[in-house]
């Protein structure tokens, strides 16, 4: 889990930075590279019922929270509240990722259905 606020080794930000900074314009590469990410959120073993541990108005405060800390805070929080803001960020970010995803699968399905639109049919 600390995996998250250490840097990536030959880039100049950590895990949290590079997951946050996802690709949003629909690309085959970007679509790999958002699966990449979701892979590797999903890789971090958080079950999916974390949530439920948590009061939801707390939940929801550390949610908004972990969504705009860097790195560098992260790093000077006490172990137990840094922990949960990373639990609570890797549940939210798969989230978002799979989200994300899934619109950009659509968009690509759709820029491929008007590119074959737009073509015209060979007659034999």
């Amino acid at each position: 889990m600390l995996d998250l606020i250490v840097g990536i080794r030959g880039v100049a930000k950590s895990r949290l930075a590079w997951l946050r900074d996802w690709p949003e314009s629909p690309a085959a590469i970007n679509l790999l590279r958002l699966i990449e990410r979701l892979e590797f959120v999903r890789a971090l073993g958080i079950e999916s019922d974390r949530e439920r541990y948590i009061h939801q108005a707390r939940y929801a405060a550390i949610a908004r929270e972990s969504a705009i800390v860097s790195a560098q805070h992260l790093s000077r929080f006490e172990e137990a509240r840094r922990l949960a803001t990373l639990v609570v960020f890797a549940r939210e970010m798969e989230t978002v990722l799979t989200d994300a995803a899934g619109a950009m699968f659509d968009k690509l399905i759709g820029l491929t259905f008007r590119s074959a639109s737009a073509r015209p049919v060979a007659r034999q």
